[in-house]
């Protein structure tokens, strides 16, 4: 110990951790003071001592990248975008868990032996326990924002390091990670940090809202903020609803906003007790049209608010993955699995779960990944559903028991090996992705990427450069190494084209092209580039109307329209109540029956779902999430449901007791009516569309025929479009 840099820097560590003044050339902050004195008084570390860095095994660090896939899938994009506003600086960016061991890392491969002598390597443990106040460990400690620069921190040997880690927190509040910059040759002054520990901390919140949103992607999320412009951004405030309205989440940012002592104070209750406007407001058919801000105020204290509603339903899935070679996760130390091989969740996706953008502000920059469960952040008589692990389902699962849905699957089985294309037709939520995976799957592409594009997702202005990438310079703002398109990028696997018939024509003449030539000219880009394609499409739309109506290429069409695979609705399926006891087993964890009771079965079986097999997953997951003792009763399902249910039984009740007209067509329109109307489980504005009358006319027609509506008017809580 006769290096009096060392000596000096002991003798200040010491002093401080007695309690005694700091001596030195800038004021030490408190939280530097008190972790240091942790580091002496609680893991009686020396800061002289020379420690060999904590290293898990490779077993266990597989575990937990395993355990934290989504994570580093979502955090890579944007610590990609990041390092490109500090490449060059001598910075690298390291990814934790909550525990501090370093997950994954963007560093430049000049520098790597630098930081693997300072300890700063995959799988290292960076907690105070084991190498003193740090950028990480501190972070960790305190659960905010860190700049641990130079001298402040606590061994001898890492005073040339600077770190400035940020938390990220889980959906439910708890501490999920800790993205961090470090340097070990940090020459500029801690003032000088302020900018880097900016950029992370925004990059953690970023990282934060995106793991929030995708782990709610199929609830209700109201985003707003007391100004108009910041909503669908970075600093908004979200909240994730039951299907009744019910808070089941809420984010670091909603706290702030409304100025609670926590998010327990907003898990639980009602929307219209937090807001003076009911959620069925924000739901009615208009609103929902407007696709505009709603003003709301603060219930309790009148504070003014402006918001937007997203609907629930399937994640965004029209980007790559960010391969783990750019975010590096050692060769043979963690294996990707088989759902992030195939699955491609959109690397860089709006906030507000819109179009994708290509800016690069921190308030734009995007990434999602499939949800992670979070933690439970409700009282104990709402237990959180138990962590649900994506997968691929097989054709078996798919099929169920339906006679129809076995046809298919032996159909889809038959051509899965062959590169014939395949158009899967269905309504909205019938579950057309999950069966073109499914094909995937059982294809020799299986090892190679399913990449899937949402062509009703994106705006016109990013399509083109989404499917067929671009060179170097193709435009202001593009990457100057270029990009691959998801065509490119597909080749080999799969490519899935959802909801087609959204494609503008232009592209549809450069897509037909590219599967008649099997090479794809990148925007920009003077050479063609070779692609093995093997194409899915899908669309809940008739292609055929589309044709007639000019939006659709014939040639195309039949290019694409090698097989029709035709999913039937949720309704039409004769197998509802397997379905329905699969999703309660896979969002509990159990296959025990007890998990809803006998009338709230009943419901479920019974009713239409007009959202089909998306509709069920939401209602099923948001009544596990609201339901006391883990099983669900027929007061947790949404209220249309049970209000349609006792429509059916009113109706069957008065057509007994109401006489039927003698002449034929008068009967023959009666008989019409209550069809329909049965048919729309009571709602009027379904049976007035479903009739081609107005509501109006509907109105008269069943006051001609002595159709009661008193009880149909209570019904109608659905008077929008289905979703």
């Amino acid at each position: 110990m006769s290096d009096p840099t060392v000596v000096r820097h002991a003798d200040r560590v010491l002093r401080v951790a007695q309690g005694m003044t700091a001596e030195g050339p800038a004021a030490l902050s408190e939280s530097i003071g008190d972790s240091w004195r942790r580091c002496v008084r609680d893991y009686s570390l020396d800061p002289v001592r020379v420690y060999s860095p904590a290293v898990i095994s490779t077993g266990d660090l597989r575990g937990r990248q395993v355990q934290h896939e989504q994570l580093i899938q979502i955090a890579s994009a944007e610590m990609d975008s990041l390092y490109d506003q500090i490449c060059g600086s001598g910075y690298a960016l390291l990814l934790t868990d909550a525990s501090g061991v370093i997950l994954c890392e963007k560093i430049d491969s000049t520098l790597k032996s630098l930081f693997r002598s300072a300890g700063l390597l995959i799988g290292a443990d960076w907690s105070e326990l084991h190498e003193g106040t740090n950028g990480i460990g501190t972070c960790i400690s305190v659960d905010r924002p860190v700049t641990v620069h130079r001298t402040e921190h606590f061994r001898a040997r890492h005073i040339g390091l600077s770190c400035s880690g940020a938390p990220i927190h889980d959906p439910s509040g708890s501490l999920l990670a800790v993205l961090d910059a470090s340097t070990v040759d940090a020459r500029d002054t801690r003032a000088s940090q302020a900018h880097t520990m900016a950029l992370v901390n925004m990059s953690a919140q970023l990282i934060e809202k995106c793991i929030f949103l995708q782990h709610h992607h199929t609830t209700n999320i109201v985003r707003f903020h007391a100004r108009p412009e910041l909503v669908n951004l970075l600093h908004d405030g979200s909240l994730a609803l039951a299907m009744d309205g019910t808070v089941i989440a809420a984010d670091a940012m909603a706290v702030r906003l409304l100025a609670t002592h926590g998010r327990n104070d907003l898990v639980g209750r009602a929307f219209d007790e937090i807001f003076d406007t009911r959620i069925e407001d924000l739901l009615a058919p208009a609103s929902l049209a407007r696709q505009a801000l709603w003003p709301l105020r603060d219930a309790h204290l009148g504070r003014r608010y402006f918001a937007s509603l997203h609907m629930g339903g399937s994640p965004p899935s029209h980007a790559p993955v960010p391969h783990m070679s750019t975010v590096h996760v050692p060769t043979g130390r963690v294996p990707v699995s088989r759902a992030s091989q195939t699955h491609a969740p959109q690397a860089r996706t709006s906030l507000a779960r819109g179009p994708t953008d290509t800016s690069t502000s921190a308030n734009h920059a995007r990434a999602t990944a499939s949800p992670r469960p979070a933690t439970n952040s409700r009282p104990a008589a709402r237990r959180a559903p138990p962590a649900r692990v994506s997968r691929t389902l097989t054709f078996e699962e798919l099929a169920g028991n339906d006679p129809y849905m076995a046809s298919l699957v032996r159909k889809a089985s038959r051509v899965a090996d062959s590169t014939l294309p395949v158009l899967i037709q269905g309504p909205t939520g019938s579950g057309k992705e999950c069966f073109a995976r499914a094909m995937h799957a059982a294809s020799p592409r299986e090892s190679h990427a399913f990449v899937a594009v949402n062509c009703a997702a994106l705006p016109e202005t990013l399509i083109e450069s989404e499917l067929f990438g671009y060179g170097p310079g193709a435009f202001t703002g593009a990457k100057k190494e270029g990009r691959k398109g998801k065509i490119v990028q597909s080749s080999g696997g799969t490519l899935f084209l959802d909801e087609i018939g959204d494609m503008p024509l232009l592209l549809q003449t450069r897509l037909l092209r590219v599967l008649e030539e099997q090479e794809v000219i990148p925007l920009g880009a003077e050479t063609g580039v070779a692609v093995d394609l093997r194409v899915i499409c899908a669309s809940n739309r008739d292609l055929r109307e589309l044709i007639t109506a000019g939006e659709f290429r014939e040639d195309l069409y039949y290019r694409l329209n090698g097989i029709m695979l035709e999913l039937p609705s949720l309704a039409a399926r004769t197998d509802k109540d397997v379905l329905i006891r699969r999703f309660l087993a896979e969002e509990r964890g159990t296959t025990d029956e007890d998990s809803i009771d006998a009338a709230a079965l009943a419901c479920l079986t019974e009713h239409t779902w007009p959202g089909n097999i998306r509709e069920l997953r939401n209602v099923i997951r948001s009544a596990f999430a609201i339901c006391d003792d883990n099983v669900i009763r027929l007061s947790d399902l949404p209220a249309q449901l049970s209000a349609a249910r006792e429509a059916d039984a009113s109706y069957s009740t008065r057509e007994e007791h109401t006489t039927v007209p003698t002449d034929p067509l008068a009967r023959a329109e009666r008989e019409a009516l209550l069809g329909a109307i049965r048919a729309s489980r009571g709602n009027l504005c379904h049976t007035a569309k479903q009739l081609g009358i107005s509501r109006n006319s509907l109105y008269r027609k069943l006051k001609r025929h002595g159709i009661a509506v008193s009880r149909v008017d209570g019904l109608s809580v659905r008077n929008g479009p289905d979703h």
